[in-house]
């Protein structure tokens, strides 16, 4: 028997607040919460159907046509409006126009080019750490390879300042996805990145033959506003920054705490992309999006009506007991290809190949050339409504 709407809130309802402090800095309880409520439970505070169980989060990012992002992907209704015009929420025809040109332009085949770079990058780094023997991992490592490489992969060059600038905006922009009144503080960084993309990412100042002169030339072609460019650029500056850097801080901060997951990762190079893939599957960066439905649809004794606000977390997916075996252990041979950590379907990361190529080139230096990672300090969590990563964490490195 299908249940009213009413009765139905009711008995999957939740008082769990996923964006309370406490949660934020350690949400997995909460995640193991909701899952254990059903293949959805209904969050009282937000009135918001919660998708929280690996199978139903991977359904629901696959079908488009009816969990829609064209009503914007987050839950806030200012970051919704600013966003429009991006990729993330668009559909059909006019989603997959701007999906191609991003393909073209950060795609397996165009990320590869830069990959004799990235390395450099990546050899570059790993001396001055060693030079160093202790350094913050965030600020040091983990933040500064996304921001030497892909500023330059993007076409513009700004002072070490100014990209740190950059990416505090892209963190406080993903903060500002939460639902309305929980993000004041850090609304007007969306502004500010989007007025520095579009002061500073234009024809005139982007270099030849990269993505952001490759982002133009699809303008003068017809293939895309000047609007969209704008979207487009801003959205790269926001996604490039942080989600790689805060994938980085979260991982080493993972080999820090278990020794023997980085011996394994520094005796056998061929354990690195698997353990990349669970660096992103324990510890998500993107938490969550959301989307909105665009006919009523059917869960068990549950049907959730046309133009519902959907909250869908790829981190309590990642961390289903139904899908992984001891799902809260770091395993760096598990090797979980399948996990939702860049999504899945048509909205899958469009940046995922030249993530994976720094994150690679990285982890294999550090693995050349490190024997051990010891945490000498306190790690600090960073506290963000959408974004899960870290402020500090003090570590020494111990040379082969």
């Amino acid at each position: 028997m299908t249940l009213s709407l009413a009765t139905a809130q009711e008995r999957y309802a939740t008082d769990a607040d996923v964006f309370a402090h406490d949660t934020l800095v350690d949400p997995y309880d909460t995640y193991r919460s909701l899952r254990d409520i059903g293949r959805v439970s209904y969050m009282t505070r937000y009135d918001t159907w919660a998708f929280t169980r690996y199978d139903e989060v991977r359904h629901l990012l696959g079908d488009w046509q009816t969990f829609s992002s064209a009503q914007g992907n987050t839950m806030s209704t200012a970051l919704n409006e600013a966003t429009k015009e991006s990729s993330g929420s668009k559909e059909g025809a006019d989603h997959l126009r701007m999906r191609k040109l991003m393909l073209q332009d950060l795609g397996p085949k165009a990320a590869a080019a830069y990959k004799e770079k990235i390395q450099q990058a990546a050899v570059t780094l790993v001396e001055e750490l060693l030079d160093r023997r202790e350094f913050d991992a965030v600020l040091d490592f983990a933040q500064m390879m996304p921001m030497r490489v892909f500023m330059e992969v993007l076409g513009v060059e700004p002072d070490i300042e100014q990209r740190r600038t950059l990416l505090h905006w892209a963190t406080d922009t993903f903060n500002c996805a939460a639902p309305d009144g929980l993000y004041d503080d850090t609304l007007p960084s969306v502004d500010k990145l989007q007025s520095w993309a579009l002061e500073n990412i234009t024809p005139e100042t982007a270099r030849e033959g990269s993505v952001a002169a490759s982002t133009w030339e699809a303008v003068e072609r017809g293939d895309v506003t000047d609007v969209q460019a704008v979207a487009i650029l801003a959205g790269y500056v926001t996604a490039g920054l942080d989600t790689t850097a805060s994938t980085l801080g979260n991982t080493i901060a993972q080999f820090a705490a278990n020794p023997d997951q980085w011996a394994i990762v520094r005796d056998d190079p061929k354990t690195i992309p698997g353990a990349i893939l669970e660096g992103i599957r324990f510890d998500s960066v993107g938490q969550w999006f959301s989307r909105v439905t665009t006919r009523d649809v059917e869960y068990d004794d549950i049907v959730i009506p046309a133009g519902s606000r959907t909250y869908h977390s790829y981190a309590a997916a990642n961390r289903d007991e139904r899908h992984y075996r001891d799902p809260d252990s770091f395993d760096v041979l598990r090797n979980p290809t399948d996990h939702l950590g860049f999504g899945y379907g048509p909205h899958l990361c469009v940046g995922k190949s030249l993530s994976t190529i720094e994150m690679i080139a990285l982890w294999t230096e550090l693995g050349r050339r490190v024997d051990r990672i010891e945490q000498i300090g306190p790690k600090k969590q960073h506290i963000n409504n959408l974004i899960r990563g870290l402020d500090s964490l003090p570590v020494r490195i111990y040379p082969k």
